[in-house]
């Protein structure tokens, strides 16, 4: 089950090449591109989607008019996928000038593209599609978060490096980590690393995995409750109040 999405131009003006498309993502961040698709998927935030350009087949009974193009994204995913998904899909449209067919039983129809339109339709579609799967595997265990912890957690792994850029300018850091989830004590939680001998800046989790280099061993982990963890970074730099305590640790 897939979100999709087609798009093409108003015959006034001439269909775009496969040229065009590849020529396009191949300047963009996270995008893979070959033959007439182009993979995108964000090692950070663990999203991923694909574009594809469309010509005529001609073994097809009913060619897809040369030079559309389409998107494609899983469901069953986290809403962030749409949230991370739909700058893009706009900026696709912005260039090329595109018009969107919608098929999606919420979606946009035909005519025009809308932020707001790709969102409704990506959530309901998706929604359903969870709902259905639920459905059919009843009495499996599903752990689940808040979608605000979800996504707050996105967005930290989504300008982690620009936070990491901007950061260099008032001090060395070494490394601004990923969120990660992880089951601790039967539950999802929100975890980074944390190697003791590099200066790490730490955003509040729910614990923290500490690489103890210092004590000689090899993999010498250990996993710390941010409760716990808290009272000791009191001695570290602040380096930002807002929208959150975060501190460079050593």
């Amino acid at each position: 089950m897939s979100y999709d999405l087609f798009f093409h131009r108003d015959t006034a003006q001439p269909a775009i090449t496969q040229n065009e498309f590849l020529k396009y993502f191949q300047s963009r961040p996270h995008y893979q591109v070959k033959n007439s698709q182009a993979w995108y998927e964000n090692e950070d935030t663990g999203v991923y989607f694909s574009f594809e350009y469309e010509d005529e087949d001609k073994g097809d009974p009913e060619p897809a008019p040369s030079g559309r193009a389409s998107f494609n994204m899983n469901y069953n995913r986290p809403h962030i996928f749409g949230l991370e998904a739909e700058p893009e899909v706009s900026a696709f449209v912005e260039s090329f000038n595109f018009l969107v067919d919608d098929p999606q039983d919420e979606g946009m129809g035909q005519g025009s593209y809308t932020p707001r339109g790709f969102l409704q339709g990506w959530n309901a579609g998706n929604r359903f599609a969870c709902q259905a799967i639920l459905t059919m595997e009843k009495g499996t265990k599903v752990d689940v978060l808040p979608g605000s912890l979800i996504e707050s957690s996105w967005r930290w792994n989504l300008h982690r490096k620009r936070l990491e850029d901007k950061l260099e300018k008032d001090l060395v850091v070494g490394f601004v980590p990923r969120i990660m989830f992880i089951r601790y004590q039967g539950k999802i939680v929100r975890t980074v690393v944390w190697t003791d001998t590099v200066v790490t800046v730490l955003p509040p989790v729910d614990v923290v995995l500490v690489n103890r280099t210092k004590s000689g061993k090899q993999n010498d982990f250990a996993l710390i409750t941010w409760q716990d963890v808290l009272p000791h970074l009191e001695t570290f730099k602040k380096v930002a109040e807002t929208p959150r305590i975060l501190f460079a640790a050593i």
